[in-house]
């Protein structure tokens, strides 16, 4: 999951969060895996991490630039606990395991695992139906930098090249769109060798995508 998200990773702080994050959610030996945002906040590994790397930002500004670009890029998934009116901001890897246990939590079917209320934030979706309804069917909850590669990525291949690359990876065990998208990228650079008609095979993009597909 972390190996699809890094590479987009260009704000240090966002890297530096993600990392720290992870190894707190993974040092959780309760399950479910809830890290305390306002504890994680505190560590002093992490403060000096991020004071010695960013040292013209200040530190708070720098832990909340990095924790909402790692949830809304997806490595993080973000839940709002509620105890006695008080809440509690919470984080988890956005994981198979961790995104189910949360939702069973929220479904009563895990009462008392925990003792708050939990609320899931939920991700902005910009539209509903084609790419991003096959999407969060085939993977999971889209996240901003998930929806502007899927809008181009809509831009640039025929519906059913998509809907065939899902189902491709989803036979393999391979959900991620990174491996989506990698299938998608192959039969446009070789083409589908599988079409019954004479004509050429190979899509050609929505010219306002074109730029993309020399990248």
């Amino acid at each position: 999951m972390l190996t699809d998200v890094f590479p987009g990773m260009r704000d240090t702080a966002e890297l530096v969060v993600t990392l720290y994050a992870t190894a707190a959610v993974l040092r959780q030996r309760r399950y479910p895996r809830l890290v305390d945002v306002e504890a994680l906040r505190a560590e002093r590994a992490l403060v000096e991490t991020l004071a010695s790397l960013l040292p013209q930002d200040d530190v708070d500004a720098a832990f909340r630039r990095g924790l909402d670009g790692a949830i809304e890029r997806g490595a993080l998934l973000a839940v709002d606990a509620v105890q006695q009116g008080q809440q509690r901001p919470l984080i988890t890897l956005n994981a198979d395991a961790d995104r189910r246990a949360v939702e069973r939590i929220q479904r009563g079917q895990l009462a008392a695992a925990v003792p708050w209320e939990l609320v899931r934030r939920p991700a902005p979706t910009p539209r509903s139906g084609g790419i991003y309804t096959t999407y969060e069917q085939a993977i999971g909850p889209i996240t901003p930098a998930i929806a502007q590669e899927l809008a181009e990525a809509e831009g640039l291949y025929p519906p059913e090249w998509v809907q065939d690359a899902f189902r491709e990876a989803e036979e393999l065990n391979k959900r991620s769109w990174r491996y989506v998208k990698r299938i998608l990228e192959r039969w446009d650079q070789e083409g589908r060798g599988d079409e019954a008609s004479g004509r050429d095979s190979r899509w050609r993009p929505d010219p306002r995508f074109e730029h993309l597909s020399r990248r």
